[in-house]
């Protein structure tokens, strides 16, 4: 049950894996502290006696324990703010459980700039505005990508061929699998595949060439990883690799550039 409960997006999919947590003594200067956060590049740490936690030195509570120093204090008590300790400069961050779900979390970052994994004697991690963006990146962006390539295909076709000609060229590569009348009559009734078997069709690739590239069957291949990947990502049939990312990334950049490629033409662009 617990490996069923993980397919959820919770905190336990967010915190980062094998996070190195920092942490401080009460008692160190925040000069150190400072240089340590820079160091690792975090924004806070957790300030720790005991096995527990006290509360979280940050850049943001450094700052605002200064903003209450007077030049009048630093003379009274001669000594900089690099000289406090980072106990002087503590703020209290919520604690949320392993098992969270995402969406509680986010008025809490939004007022704290980060969140505690676990309790004060059991500290699991720490949770930043950051790590959450980075993770709902890695989730969205897939289907991101392939948003933006199937719009921008039915775009770039659309402008290649008039309405008539379309359904010519749809009838021409489609009516086989469909059946003769049954063709779909719109681009948003097909499926991407449809796409790929319109524009690759020998007698129609001429009037999609312009706005795709000049290799029929290099365009056809890209166009059949891109449906491959797309039934794949929706149907959630396996974890996408950095392989996966790298390829669909790359068919989105082709297609980008086709796009800003059409946009120049449509302009009149003398150096088009």
């Amino acid at each position: 049950m617990r490996d069923l409960a993980n397919l959820f997006h919770q905190i336990n999919r967010v915190l980062p894996e094998q996070q190195k947590l920092l942490s401080f003594p009460p008692e160190m200067l925040a000069a150190e502290a400072i240089s340590l956060l820079d160091q690792h590049g975090y924004s806070q740490a957790p300030v720790v006696v005991g096995g527990t936690v006290l509360g979280v030195f940050s850049f943001r509570s450094f700052s605002l324990r200064c903003a209450d120093f007077s030049f009048a204090h630093a003379q009274k008590e001669r000594r900089g703010p690099g000289q406090f300790t980072v106990d002087e400069c503590i703020e209290h961050f919520q604690y949320v459980l392993f098992t969270e779900e995402l969406q509680n979390t986010f008025d809490v970052m939004e007022r704290d700039n980060g969140v505690l994994v676990g309790s004060p004697d059991r500290l699991q991690g720490i949770l930043t505005p950051m790590d959450l963006l980075r993770y709902l990146y890695r989730v969205t962006s897939p289907f991101v990508m392939i948003s933006e390539i199937e719009t921008a295909l039915r775009a770039l076709m659309t402008q290649a061929v008039a309405p008539a000609e379309l359904v010519a060229c749809s009838d021409r590569a489609l009516t086989q699998l469909y059946g003769a009348g049954k063709v779909p009559d719109t681009l948003l009734q097909m499926s991407f595949e449809d796409y790929r078997s319109i524009v690759s069709h020998g007698d129609n690739w001429p009037k999609f060439a312009p706005v795709l590239g000049a290799n029929r069957v290099r365009i056809s291949t890209k166009l059949s990883e891109i449906s491959k990947l797309r039934n794949d990502i929706f149907h959630f049939k396996r974890e996408m690799t950095v392989q996966d990312f790298g390829l669909l990334s790359s068919h989105r950049n082709w297609l980008l550039i086709e796009a800003k490629k059409a946009d120049l033409r449509g302009k009149g662009n003398p150096h088009d």
